[in-house]
């Protein structure tokens, strides 16, 4: 009598475990790659995976895989396949489509879910980006290899789980969930903030513009990157753009480097600036504009680090809102005295720490002035409020506009 075979034996343990069967299942695929085993080759091969993969991991709403856990695993299973024919996600997904069906069962799940809503607007974009490197097609790694420094070939990048119908449909749905107030606006604010910083990610990975040995023109910048200054940019400067994590403007918010009593001086922003395109967090923009009519100070300094992140029309227009809600003589007076009493400074701070700054019309206003071709429309805006003059205390841009260019208004 034959012995039972090594998936029959599997599917026993399965049905006797306790733990959850995608937990066993991955401790049997890592341990059957240690042990390099190759019983199962080609089309027996993928059918074992396809039968343990859709009766394994694929159940119910109440025992089907955790969201967060299923590339992970998908990248675990991809070591039951030899060395010499290597399986990332991408191939996976490209040769089994119910791998694809799964992750829609999984974000329609989880879209109703909120303890999952991070996992899918952050992590899911965290993982891809970090994982581009290794998901590159086999025909393409040759031709990254003798490629030009300077050169990235976008083709290369692989997003097709982040930009299906079904994540386009979970993620509005989880937005939509926000602008009900089913998530607290304060929480829902700093999430989307998350966000915005993992699709910058994604928008900076590609395609990397050419350096060249003369001067680059406006035209040759990248399609995600924003200038607001009519200064072009000199070779070296390009250079450190692209060799920098994050937009200095970032750096400056989170510092709080506009607040003088925390660094003896006013540091301004630096000319040399750079953003992200808003185009590519449309939605997640118009979000937090429909989050910011619900009220919050914490909803405001949102604003300011999205604003440090992104530029454009549709985050300018959230700016310019938070700044009519804002009442001048009030931040002015908290930024005198509200450093003295910790409990009134931490209810207005960032995060509302006791030792930050309150004053959160500064870094919106200068911010919101940034851009140097709208900028003389914007102050127009401010100058036709009755308590225009108060805006000259905040911030430099109103003050340096005025007497570089409206000597009038004065």
């Amino acid at each position: 009598m034959e012995a039972p075979t090594e998936l029959c034996l599997f599917g026993v343990e399965t049905a006797s475990a306790s733990m959850p069967v995608h937990t066993l299942l991955k401790t049997a695929i890592l341990e059957a790659a240690q042990l390099k085993e190759k019983a199962l080759k080609g089309k027996a091969l993928d059918s074992a995976f396809e039968w343990v993969f859709k009766t394994s991991v694929a159940g119910t709403e109440e025992v089907a895989l955790p969201i967060n856990e299923f590339w992970p695993l998908l990248r675990d299973l991809g070591k039951i396949y030899p060395a010499t024919d290597p399986h990332t996600e991408r191939e996976m997904c490209e040769k089994y489509p119910f791998v694809n069906k799964i992750w829609d069962d999984l974000l329609e799940q989880s879209s109703s879910q909120q303890k999952m809503a991070e996992y899918v607007l952050i992590g899911v974009l965290d993982y891809f980006t970090s994982r581009q490197s290794s998901l590159y097609p086999k025909a393409m790694k040759s031709e990254l290899r003798s490629a030009k420094k300077g050169f990235r070939a976008p083709k290369s990048f692989w997003w097709a789980p982040v930009e299906c119908e079904s994540y386009t449909k979970a993620v509005n749905t989880i937005l939509g969930q926000m602008e009900q107030g089913d998530l607290p606006a304060k929480e829902a604010s700093s999430m989307l903030t998350r966000r915005i910083d993992a699709l910058v990610a994604k928008a900076r990975l590609g395609p990397v513009w050419k350096l060249g040995d003369k001067l680059l023109t406006q035209t040759s910048k990248p399609e995600w990157i924003a200038l607001p200054r009519r200064r072009r940019l000199r070779y070296e400067e390009w250079r450190s753009l692209e060799t920098k994590s994050q937009a200095p403007s970032i750096t400056w918010v989170q510092g709080e480097q506009w607040d003088v009593p925390k660094h003896h001086k006013f540091i301004p922003l630096s000319w040399q600036m750079w953003h992200c395109r808003d185009s590519v967090a449309v939605p997640e923009v118009r979000t937090l504009g429909k989050l910011l009519k619900q009220g919050g100070r914490q909803v405001l300094w949102q604003v300011a680090e999205v604003g440090a992140r992104i530029a454009g029309p549709e985050i300018a227009a959230v700016m310019e809102t938070a700044i009519a809600s804002i009442d001048p003589k009030f931040e002015g007076m908290a930024r005198c005295i509200a450093r003295h009493y910790p409990y009134v400074n931490s209810a207005l701070t960032k995060g509302e720490k006791q030792d930050g700054s309150s004053d959160v019309l500064t870094p919106l206003l200068e911010l919101w002035l940034l851009e140097d071709g709208p900028r003389d429309e914007r102050i127009g805006k401010l100058m036709k409020r009755p308590d225009c003059e108060l805006f000259l205390f905040f911030g430099t841009s109103v003050q340096r506009h005025l007497s570089n260019s409206r000597q009038d208004w004065l």
